[in-house]
């Protein structure tokens, strides 16, 4: 790997590191603060609270295995230079990206944390950039 290489690898690393914090945040909360203004949890019944909980717990396990999964792909194939995952890491990345973002505009009633999602979604293409760079010696 070439110096830029090491600094994209290094942000996508960030990346990881930052979706894994807010999958723990997930597992580990009850309801999220946007979600009791959009949903109104106070009112609701204590199985539905419950309910949301539960989700929240899954989203964010599944979370944690995307970040798994893609920290394989950038630990073994990316370092080795394999031209695919240098593509593949961030596709995933800004596949998770999106469909976060996605899924935040809905909510209307509240304010979902959408800009923690857009800027992960800008180092994650600011790393495929840099990625790309090429040195003298290659």
């Amino acid at each position: 790997m070439n110096k830029w290489q090491k600094i994209a690898f290094s942000l996508y690393l960030l990346v990881i590191l930052l979706l894994a914090l807010r999958a723990m945040t997930l597992i580990a909360s009850d309801v999220q603060p946007y979600q009791m203004l959009t949903v109104g949890t106070q009112n609701l019944a204590p199985e539905y609270q419950q309910l949301i909980a539960f989700l929240n717990a899954f989203g964010g396990s599944i979370m944690l295995v995307y970040c798994l999964s893609v920290s394989i792909l950038l630990l073994i194939p990316y370092r080795q230079s394999v031209s695919w995952a240098s593509f593949a890491v961030p596709a995933l990345l800004l596949a998770y990206c999106a469909a976060s973002i996605l899924s935040m505009w809905q909510v209307k009633s509240a304010q979902p944390p959408i800009g923690s999602a857009a800027v992960l979604a800008l180092i994650t293409m600011l790393a495929f950039v840099i990625s790309r760079i090429k040195t003298k010696e290659q």
